[in-house]
């Protein structure tokens, strides 16, 4: 299967993953696992750092997933540098 790009979210035909930033512990993972399922979405897996989904958000769902997870301190990563840095990071 071939993904493509868009905005630095990597999606597959499959799958989404998005990139989110300050998770640093199981509570974390948890606590995002949480918030998307919540909102209706079909969560593959969560990993610190990665939420897969079933599906693509669109423009609006993105906006919302944004502000719903900068309620509970975290942050979604857009960009493949940011994505690197957060990774590389102590």
């Amino acid at each position: 299967m071939e993904g493509s790009r868009n905005k630095g979210y990597f999606y597959d035909m499959s799958s989404c993953s998005l990139y989110i930033k300050n998770m640093v512990c199981d509570r974390c993972i948890k606590v995002v696992r949480d918030q998307f399922s919540s909102i209706g979405f079909g969560v593959k897996s969560v990993e610190l750092g990665v939420i897969e989904l079933h599906s693509e958000p669109n423009k609006k769902q993105l906006k919302f997933i944004k502000d719903l997870l900068k309620r509970d301190g975290f942050e979604l990563i857009d960009d493949k540098k940011s994505r690197i840095i957060d990774r590389i990071k102590p």
